[in-house]
């Protein structure tokens, strides 16, 4: 304990801090309050709390010790008292994040209403830092606008760790003898804590209230100072327990909308951890972006040309989210200029209702774009974010739809695993979890689909029957499935069914095959000839044949109005030629057939 000198003009010394009480620099509770000073010559901000406040004092000193090398935490220099104050030696910071939003010097949004460089800037900064926190045990409790701390350069520090809780090796939990939070930044699992007949030694907290709250100030950020559950305090507060945000201001931007949205999960256990958070593609760059879409397109393509009939769910199941990653009409050639489906029809066939296809036309467009017409380079834009703007603007939900999909299917295969945070797949504070329950009653998709249905300008559609190697049962998907979906999540998104169970003879015997383990099984019975059913229009009427030789119907041509390939393909081409199918029209396709052992 120091005795405190008063050396006039309001400068006071205790130790080897010198204080200005006269420049204030910012106002707490329990009368707390932040000066201006120095350290041994060197300016720094004093906070100075009540003397009874002693262990807080000394716990905040002691979380910033521990996580003083990192750039985006406020530095602790010194800790001094005296008889009735304790002072805090801090880095100087000029202004806190509320400063900043409110005064709007600097705009956080543009005229369009998207975040601006630097506000992107800051709100990676308070993730940094917070996720900083969290590699070293330490739940902050109390994160908001006033504890984030703005430098000169504005760069954000995360500031305030009186009431921080260190979690010991191997824990992930915790029980709190006070709620912890300010009023409008808690998370449900705080204000529970005030709530009668809750019990508060099953209420316990984790990691997850940081996400919560920093899911809060993320939306405070990204729309300039509005508040995701209202701006009235007690009001925001019940709607914080009812789990009711509203992020209608966040609709033009699905990527952050469903960011937030997932951190402010009323389920602790739904909220995505702070490295998903920081993996999602909401903070990707434009070229990132197109990147995975060009990684997907070509992982996709490579699965189609290895299928077999057990792994065909796994492109069924993403063509039944067409309705969610195209949208409108679910007819992508609608929405693409017609100088565009014009040169696509040069090179190869494409299915306008398929997503897997429209996946292929942005990864060849990007890759040969200095081959396309430079009136078509000039319509869609510079690569990579003109390009990119190109068809995100006409299928806002394209990225995002298939990035859920992708985490859930594929994201451990090379080169998709940079795409995800580690475990991310294993996760579900995605939202994505609602909706295995809603397709359970779906798993396995009809193996005939109906015919298309008419469009409304009476025209022919663009799908030809004959190539349906991949999307016939995705094509039949019940409506009431996406129906559901849309109801489970602000972004709908479709949960791969399972692959029904299908055998095999093998030479060791019969295998069952289920959800791709093979194990034992009896002998299936005598395989029976399919009863005769009516083709789609205009498909010919198959013809049935012994199981050792099959041959293929003859395939009708395209209708008119189909995109169609050359039916030359010369090696000279620069353009994907592979047409989807995995034969050519016309060719025996013979069938193993092996006899059971004595």
């Amino acid at each position: 304990m120091r005795d405190r000198v008063d050396e006039g003009n309001g400068i006071i010394s205790v130790g080897r801090l010198k204080v200005n009480t006269q420049q204030v620099l910012g106002l707490g509770s329990a009368g707390t309050v932040v000066y201006g000073g120095e350290l041994d010559g060197r300016p720094v901000a004093v906070k100075r709390l009540l003397l009874e406040f002693y262990d807080l004092a000394r716990k905040e000193l002691d979380t910033l010790v521990r996580s003083d090398d990192h750039p985006n935490i406020v530095r602790c220099f010194a800790l001094e008292e005296d008889r009735e104050f304790v002072y805090i030696a801090l880095e100087l910071c000029s202004s806190t994040l509320a400063d900043l939003v409110e005064s709007r010097r600097h705009p956080m949004t543009d005229s369009l209403g998207e975040p601006t460089e630097l506000c992107l800037r800051i709100t990676k900064d308070v993730v940094a830092g917070l996720q900083a926190l969290h590699s070293r045990g330490i739940v902050h409790r109390d994160l908001k606008p006033v504890n984030i701390l703005l430098t000169n350069v504005l760069a954000a520090k995360v500031s305030d760790m009186g009431l921080c809780k260190r979690l010991m090796a191997e824990q992930s939990s915790f029980h709190s003898a006070g709620p912890g939070g300010s009023s409008g930044w808690q998370a449900p699992e705080q204000l529970a804590h005030w709530l009668p007949g809750v019990n508060l030694k099953k209420n316990r907290q984790t990691r997850a209230v940081d996400v919560f709250s920093l899911g809060c100030v993320l939306y405070y950020c990204f729309t300039g100072g509005r508040h995701p559950f209202g701006n009235e305090r007690f009001a925001r507060d019940a709607n914080i327990v009812k789990g009711k945000p509203n992020l209608k201001a966040l609709a033009h931007l699905p990527l952050l909308q469903h960011l937030i949205s997932c951190m402010l999960s009323r389920i602790p256990e739904d909220r995505p951890t702070l490295q998903a958070v920081m993996a999602h593609p909401a903070w990707w760059s434009a070229e990132r972006q197109l990147a995975f879409l060009i990684d997907l397109s070509d992982r996709l393509e490579h699965e189609e040309r290895d299928i077999m009939p057990h792994e065909r769910a796994l492109l069924n199941s993403l063509e039944a989210s067409a309705s969610s990653a195209i949208g409108g009409t679910g007819d992508w050639g609608d929405m693409l200029d017609a100088s565009l489906m014009e040169n696509l029809g040069r090179f190869r066939k494409y299915h306008t209702r398929s997503v897997r296809d429209l996946l292929r036309v942005v990864r060849n467009k990007s890759n040969h774009f200095r081959e396309m017409p430079q009136e078509l380079q000039e319509r869609m834009g510079p690569q990579p974010e003109g390009f990119l703007s190109y068809f995100t603007s006409r299928f806002p939900n394209l990225l995002l739809s298939t990035w859920l999909w992708t985490m859930h299917n594929c994201s451990a295969d090379p080169p998709l695993d940079k795409y995800f945070a580690e475990g991310s797949s294993k996760s579900y504070g995605w939202g994505y979890s609602p909706l295995r329950a809603a397709l359970s009653e779906h798993r396995t998709l009809p193996r005939d689909p109906p015919p298309p249905p008419p469009r409304p300008d009476n025209r022919s559609p663009r799908m030809a029957w004959g190539d349906q190697d991949m999307t016939e049962d995705a094509a039949a998907l019940p409506p009431l499935t996406m129906a559901m979906a849309r109801s489970a999540m602000p972004v709908p998104m479709v949960v791969p069914p399972m692959p029904p169970p299908r055998l095999e003879y093998s030479m060791g015997g019969p295998l069952h095959f289920h959800e791709g383990i093979a194990i034992p099984a009896p002998p299936p019975p005598p395989r029976q000839p399919p009863p005769p059913r009516d083709p789609p229009p205009g498909f010919p009427q198959p013809r049935y044949v012994s199981q050792q030789s099959v041959q293929l119907p003859d395939q009708p041509a395209p209708p008119p109005s189909s995109i169609s390939a050359p039916d030359t393909h010369s090696k000279e081409h620069s353009e994907d030629q592979y047409d989807g199918s995995g034969f050519e029209e016309g060719e025996p396709y013979e069938e193993e057939v092996y006899e059971e052992e004595p």
